[in-house]
């Protein structure tokens, strides 16, 4: 079975979701900014939301390991807002920490995209 572009387009949160990922890696490895990190994750968590609408528009989908419906449009939504005010209270809570806290934002959204 191959790809289509409505496969695609069914994969399309994940994509992004795990492309936000590999740009917060990047960021850490090249500075440590913990609003810009903040900033890129939230964005990205965004455009995953936003990027449900086109997909909830050709529900039901078949693709070779997922299968998109109703039910999981929903259950994607409700993890993509949970990640969105986990990463924005992380933020005012982490603000004071003295360590490393940019990790925290790969490991919500490497979390989010296994979800």
């Amino acid at each position: 079975m191959t790809l289509t572009t409505t496969h695609l387009v069914a994969l399309l949160p994940l994509i992004l979701v795990c492309a936000t990922a590999i740009v917060v890696m990047l960021g850490i490895a090249w500075r440590r900014h913990h609003t810009a990190t903040t900033i890129v994750t939230s964005v990205g968590l965004n455009l995953a939301l936003l990027s449900l609408l086109i997909v909830w528009q050709v529900t039901p989908i078949r693709t070779p390991l997922l299968i998109i419906d109703g039910l999981s449009v929903f259950a994607m939504v409700l993890i993509l807002v949970s990640a969105l005010a986990c990463t924005t209270l992380a933020h005012a809570y982490l603000e004071y920490y003295r360590g490393p806290v940019e990790e925290f934002y790969l490991l919500l959204l490497c979390s989010v995209a296994g979800a």
